[in-house]
């Protein structure tokens, strides 16, 4: 960019002498910079589409799936995602809440493999309930990192490559809510996926490509979400109404935004981390057998 910037400088300042040569310069040093710019996006173009990857829905995808369950509400269709993750992990008070649906709703509920936090919400029938059912539990005291940095913090010691699907981190109180993202992209070497009753969420970085939107579990009313920092540039494929050009918040957002009809994916290159937020289907719309 200081380079261009100094190209036209240099231009511009020849113009006002009409002297052949500076011209001839003006328009050499115009075409030189217009070809550079040229190779650069063909190579940032290039590598783009090589290196980086498309995500998609964690559930659409049929893939092991690590599951986090928060102490707050769980949505309809937690169980069957409860029970067909591959790890299953609670943040404290959150073992209280699978612990009551399954006791007062009389489900099957698969016990977690550990309850992550300072562990001072969690009660003591559930504790002895899960002790017994040979889960870990994992003390961490430290009052600068609420249950859920200490739960991902956990899972990425653990070295599980899987994603995890956080349920219970939004709705209630705010801050809460906001934590909950933070952690997900304090941990950003661990893919976090945000699914509720109306939501689903990700955060989306520069290194990654894209989403799959099959619209299994999601509608076509999507978000982009510049929560974190000023995005300088986000450029999409797949949405009605496209962006090319910086989101901040106060300035401009991409909220109420759509999937393009008969889009199978939706293409997002970045400058920073965004948050992706789409829409999910009722429960009878569900494939939930």
């Amino acid at each position: 960019m200081i380079f261009f910037a100094l190209c036209n400088i240099l231009r511009f300042s020849t113009v006002p002498f009409l002297n052949q040569n500076f011209i001839y310069f003006y328009f050499f040093s115009t075409f030189v910079c217009l070809f550079i710019q040229f190779l650069i996006n063909k190579f940032y173009s290039k590598s783009f589409n090589s290196s980086q990857k498309m995500l998609e829905h964690p559930i659409e995808s049929a893939k092991p799936y690590t599951a986090l369950a928060l102490n707050y509400y769980l949505p309809q269709f937690f169980v069957p995602l409860w029970n067909n993750a591959k790890t299953r992990f609670c943040a404290d008070g959150g073992a209280n809440k699978v612990f009551k649906m399954e006791t007062e709703k009389k489900i099957d509920l698969k016990p977690p493999h550990a309850v992550v936090g300072d562990l001072d919400s969690i009660k003591d029938d559930t504790r002895k309930y899960y002790t017994s059912k040979g889960t870990e539990f994992i003390k961490i005291y430290d009052q600068d990192f609420n249950d859920i940095q200490k739960s991902l913090s956990t899972i990425a010691k653990s070295k599980l490559k899987e994603p995890v699907i956080v349920f219970g981190a939004w709705g209630g109180r705010f801050d809460h809510t906001m934590g909950s993202i933070h952690a997900a992209l304090e941990n950003r070497d661990i893919r976090t996926y945000f699914i509720d009753d109306n939501n689903f969420a990700t955060w989306i970085y520069p290194e990654d490509k894209g989403i799959i939107t099959k619209q299994e579990w999601t509608t076509k009313m999507c978000g982009l979400l510049p929560i974190s920092v000023p995005v300088e540039k986000v450029t999409t494929k797949g949405l009605k109404w496209e962006c090319d050009f910086g989101l901040r918040m106060g300035t401009f957002i991409s909220a109420s935004n759509e999937i393009a009809e008969g889009a199978k994916q939706v293409e997002i290159k970045t400058s920073h981390p965004i948050l992706w937020q789409n829409q999910t289907k009722k429960l009878k719309d569900l494939p939930i057998k």
